[in-house]
């Protein structure tokens, strides 16, 4: 039987506690809504101590990790990559990124066994493509950012790199997938307090170097019907489109 984890980090800054609320929130409802395991990483585990549940493992940002929280004044968006990494050593088979203002009302476990039962290493939205080389060509924020952070590390072939909506990602643990961390780690220690931001590139950029099979998940997977975002006031579904 595979083992899989909802994998996520939140991080309050400046006693900003949104990020904790709306963790606890995805905390709860997967463990109302299915059975996987729930991995977290955080820099307040004492906002979750009233979470009594075995599936759900919390770790210490601060204990684990030196990397800066901040760059230019915002969440720096590497730290993304760790609970997918913490994930990948702990042992899971199935590693369902989400971000942590993502929550669940309802599960279709099937449905999501049968998009993971399908060839691929990692699953974007299905809108992602392959389109860094002309975002960078024709954007010029897109070309600075790329300039600051890549550096030596970019080469042409990066250019086919998809920017997706990085909200949830489901990753298969295996050999391409330490070459993707791998890689993103390479990025991140160019970090010199830039904004990082479009962190899209980075999953693209990543899955590119490592060469891994990308799929997408469509509204057909019928378990991206359960699947929603806490916008603002807002919330959005799975592909990032406005439901209320």
């Amino acid at each position: 039987m595979r083992k899989i984890c909802v994998s996520t980090i939140s991080i309050g800054l400046n006693d900003n506690d949104r990020y904790w609320k709306t963790a606890k929130n995805l905390i709860k409802t997967n463990l109302k809504y299915n059975q996987y395991d729930i991995l977290l990483i955080t820099n307040n585990i004492g906002y979750f101590k009233d979470i009594n549940n075995d599936r759900l493992r919390i770790f210490d940002y601060d204990n684990l990790y030196k990397e800066t929280k901040i760059s230019d004044k915002r969440f720096n968006m590497h730290l993304k990559r760790h609970p997918i990494k913490l994930a990948s050593e702990l042992g899971y088979d199935i590693i369902f990124y989400n971000d942590c203002d993502c929550y669940i009302d309802g599960w279709n476990h099937d449905s999501f066994i049968k998009k993971c039962d399908e060839d691929f290493d990692i699953a974007f939205v299905s809108h992602a493509r392959p389109q860094l080389g002309d975002l960078r060509k024709n954007y010029k924020h897109f070309q600075d950012k790329i300039d600051l952070e890549f550096k030596d590390l970019y080469y042409d072939e990066l250019d086919m790199s998809p920017n997706p909506a990085e909200t949830r990602v489901i990753f298969k643990n295996n050999d391409k997938l330490k070459k993707f961390l791998y890689f993103w780690d390479l990025i991140s220690k160019k970090n010199n307090d830039y904004f990082t931001y479009f962190d899209g590139v980075y999953f693209g950029t990543s899955a590119v170097y490592s060469k891994m099979n990308m799929t997408g998940v469509t509204p057909f997977d019928e378990f991206s019907k359960n699947c929603y975002i806490s916008h603002g006031d807002g919330v959005l579904n799975y592909f990032g489109n406005k439901v209320i």
